[in-house]
């Protein structure tokens, strides 16, 4: 039985609806772009869930955004199958049988 990877990773709180519901009217031309091929680069095969607050960080650059500082969430991805992040230092795993 397959097991599915889910962590938390931060990215720009701006992308959340573009990213769980795939609403890029918020986003500026091209920024669906951007947040595309971060989530293609850190292998993430979906968002699933931004909850909580989002938080201000200078490293927002090192997360996607395109500023030097600038709002984070945290976001709920499942990775890729068989994919584990270098960040992630014990993956969290659900059955394909359990349910989200």
């Amino acid at each position: 039985m397959a097991k599915l990877t889910f962590k938390k990773m931060a990215m720009p709180a701006y992308w959340s609806s573009y990213l769980i519901n795939g609403d890029a009217s918020g986003l500026e031309d091209g920024e669906d772009k951007i947040a595309d091929a971060y989530l293609e680069k850190n292998h993430v095969a979906e968002v699933v869930d931004a909850p909580g607050e989002g938080y201000f960080s200078w490293s927002y650059d090192l997360h996607g955004g395109t500023a030097r500082g600038g709002e984070l969430l945290d976001y709920t991805v499942r990775f890729e199958d068989g994919y584990v992040p270098l960040f992630a230092e014990e993956p969290d795993e659900i059955d394909d049988e359990d349910e989200l």
